[in-house]
């Protein structure tokens, strides 16, 4: 049997992390955070241990205006790039 591995991804933390490196690291102000960058880095960094089948799950608010300013989720048809 194969080993899989789930991340599961609390969106409120997310932002509270997130605002909170752009408030400490000028660099970083005004920038989003790329979901699909995020998840291929941590497929990448945690499959040798937990095997090839990784799934991320992030969990936000739907009215959350913090989706859209914070974050680069991309479109449903873009190639290998899901958004559920």
């Amino acid at each position: 049997m194969d080993n899989r591995g789930y991340f599961t991804v609390d969106g409120s933390r997310l932002f509270s992390s997130i605002h909170e490196l752009q408030r400490t690291k000028p660099e970083y102000s005004g920038k989003k955070l790329s979901i699909p960058l995020l998840t291929k880095f941590l497929m990448l960094k945690w499959s040798p241990w937990i095997g090839m089948t990784v799934r991320v799950v992030y969990y936000f608010k739907q009215s959350d205006k913090r989706i859209k300013t914070m974050l680069d989720i991309p479109e449903t048809d873009e190639p290998d790039k899901k958004d559920h």
